[in-house]
C-alpha cells in the first residue's frame, strides 16, 4: 500500500515522504476519521522519540521549513505594488514600506524598490498616452468645428471648405 511505502520512505529520511505523512494525518483528524496504521504507528514511535526529549525534527523525519518566497516570476507585481502602497498611504516611509514588503513577500528590498519603481514608469507612460489622445481627440474635435464653421462660412459665399 502507498501508507506503508511512504511510511518507510519518511523512516529513511525522506523529508518529502514525512511531510506527506503528517498531511495524511492532518487530514484524517480534521475529518474524524482514523489514521492508517502504517501512519499511526509512525506517529507513535515518533510521539515517544520526542517525550524521551528528541528533537521532534528528528524524531518525524522531517528537516525544519525552509523559509519560502511566496514571489515567483509568475506572480503578479500589482500585488507587491499595493502592499507597498498601502504601507506608504498608512504613513510608512518608503525604506520601511520596502522592508515590510519585502520580509512578506520572501525577496529583497531592492527587488521591491525595482518591481515599484517599474510599475511608476509603467503608469507614467500610461498617463503620458492618456493625455496624448486626449490632445489628439480634442485636436480633431476642433478640426470638426473648424471644418463646420468653414463650410457654413463657404456656403454663404459659394465656396467649399479648405479643411480636409
Amino acid at each position: 500500500m502507498i501508507e506503508e511505502y511512504t511510511v518507510e520512505l519518511a523512516r529513511q529520511g525522506n523529508n518529502d515522504a514525512a511531510r506527506l505523512l503528517l498531511q495524511f494525518a492532518a487530514d484524517a483528524l480534521s475529518n474524524n476519521k482514523p489514521l492508517e496504521p502504517d501512519i499511526a504507528h509512525y506517529f507513535a514511535e515518533a510521539f515517544n522519540r520526542i517525550l524521551k526529549g528528541e528533537d521532534p525534527s528528528k524524531a518525524l523525519n522531517i528537516a525544519p521549513a525552509q523559509k519560502t518566497s511566496l514571489y515567483d516570476h509568475e506572480t503578479d507585481h500589482l500585488e507587491i505594488v499595493i502592499d507597498y502602497w498601502k504601507l506608504r498611504e498608512s504613513g510608512e516611509k518608503s525604506s520601511v514600506a520596502r522592508r515590510l514588503v519585502a520580509e512578506t513577500w520572501g525577496i529583497r528590498e531592492d527587488q521591491v524598490k525595482k518591481i515599484v519603481r517599474e510599475f511608476k514608469n509603467a503608469v507614467r507612460e500610461v498617463m503620458d498616452l492618456r493625455n496624448r489622445m486626449r490632445a489628439i481627440s480634442l485636436q480633431a474635435a476642433e478640426n470638426t468645428d473648424l471644418k463646420t464653421f468653414l463650410d457654413r462660412l463657404g456656403k454663404r459665399h459659394g465656396k467649399p471648405s479648405s479643411m480636409p
